[in-house]
């Protein structure tokens, strides 16, 4: 089914014609696609969720890839910025999100978050490309500042992992690729073919990937893990 007719239904109303359609393509999806990809020698399994559209945008894999880095850690220890994992998976974890307002969220900036203590693990799904963008004037170094502070608040040997679509924010991406974004592992997944489906790709050769803003989703996501040395 061809994109613009996907989004044709997606935004028919009423609501409930327009989740059964969700449904139904998610469904379809799940049946007409392999149901694993492999990242970092591990096998995960796709989310085929319906909320943001994860079966058909990169969701699909940063979901299994931030839920699998969450594993066995203790909801007390963790941190989320951006509140993207609750609408996925049950979450008890501290969440920050500076917009979006819902039950246990902090509206706070990740730039100037400080809670007085610090967590073993921080994960972040697609949020750290938006951050200074919606300012005037936009300030897309404050995303350099977010990540600064983020791995101030990491225990000793704690681990931050975020994920950020490639060419939504080419200057976010132009940090990573300087350095003023570090992370001391840096991946990268790319889109391979018809019905998204995803392959591990070399970081260097997804740079300048699209950013499809008529389809909603992006030809490849970088995934950046940095570990706070030992003191």
């Amino acid at each position: 089914m061809e994109a613009k007719t996907v989004k044709r239904i997606l935004d028919s109303p009423p609501g409930a014609v327009r989740e059964a359609a969700k449904r139904a393509a998610a469904g379809l999806s799940r049946v007409t696609r392999t149901s694993t990809f492999t990242f970092q020698g591990r096998e995960y399994r796709y989310c085929f969720d319906t909320y943001n559209l994860a079966w058909r945008n990169e969701r699909t894999v940063e979901i299994p890839i931030a839920s699998h880095f969450l594993r066995e850690r203790s909801a007390g220890d963790v941190l989320e910025v951006g509140n993207v994992l609750s609408h996925y998976v049950d979450v008890r974890h501290d969440v920050i999100d500076l917009y979006e307002e819902a039950e246990g969220v902090v509206n706070e900036d990740a730039a100037d978050f400080d809670p007085g203590r610090e967590y073993g693990a921080i994960v972040s799904v697609s949020t750290l490309e938006h951050i200074g963008t919606y300012e005037e004037p936009p300030n897309p170094g404050r995303a350099a500042a977010a990540v600064a502070n983020l791995v101030r608040l990491l225990k000793p040997g704690g681990r931050l992992l975020a994920t950020a679509p490639v060419g939504l924010n080419p200057a976010f991406d132009d940090l990573v690729s300087a350095g003023e974004i570090r992370f001391d592992e840096l991946y990268a997944m790319r889109r391979a073919g018809p019905g998204n489906r995803w392959v591990e790709a070399d970081p260097s050769s997804v740079r300048g990937a699209r950013y499809r803003d008529s389809k909603f989703r992006a030809d490849a996501i970088i995934v950046g893990i940095v570990e706070k040395k030992e003191r």
